[in-house]
């Protein structure tokens, strides 16, 4: 049931809830769960409410928006509770954007630290001379048209 939402839902209704997977499954303060019905034990995901601080200010979000935006979730507390975190540039092949350093890193790029600016990223070079196939890398078939082209020069 991964992201099905049962927040907010009465699922003490429910008969066999047993024999369902529930890994992934949403819930919140408000859900209601059967007696022996333990939701952290099924695998389910507590979305509880809380204060994001992300480096553009701070939101009453839940904790999936939380990851995507890359802030810090601080359990039901206020935005007055916030720490700002710090955004830098991201480079991330031949772009970048001004990100936290968990969001750089979830799109595996190369974050340039708190204020690091995107005018500091080296842009990769589009084409190699080595790269005789021009499929992006440097490989056997490489090796193999060098190969093949051996000989006296024309």
């Amino acid at each position: 049931m991964m992201g099905a939402n049962f927040m907010h839902t009465d699922l003490s209704v429910i008969g066999g809830w047993s024999g369902i997977d529930w890994t992934g499954a949403w819930y919140n303060d408000n859900t209601s769960f059967p007696n022996g019905m333990n939701p952290v034990d099924l695998g389910m995901i507590n979305m509880s409410h809380g204060a994001c601080c992300v480096s553009t200010g701070c939101f009453v979000i839940e904790e999936v928006a939380r990851t995507s935006l890359g802030g810090a979730l601080i359990g039901n507390a206020t935005c007055e509770s916030c720490v700002a975190i710090p955004a830098g540039g991201c480079c991330v092949g031949n772009s970048c954007s001004v990100l936290t350093e968990v969001q750089c890193s979830e799109l595996t790029g190369s974050w340039l630290g708190e204020g690091g600016s995107c005018n500091d990223c080296v842009t990769p070079p589009t084409s190699c001379a080595s790269d005789l196939n021009g499929d992006g890398e440097i490989a056997i078939d490489d090796l193999l048209i060098l190969i093949g082209a051996w000989g006296m020069c024309p």
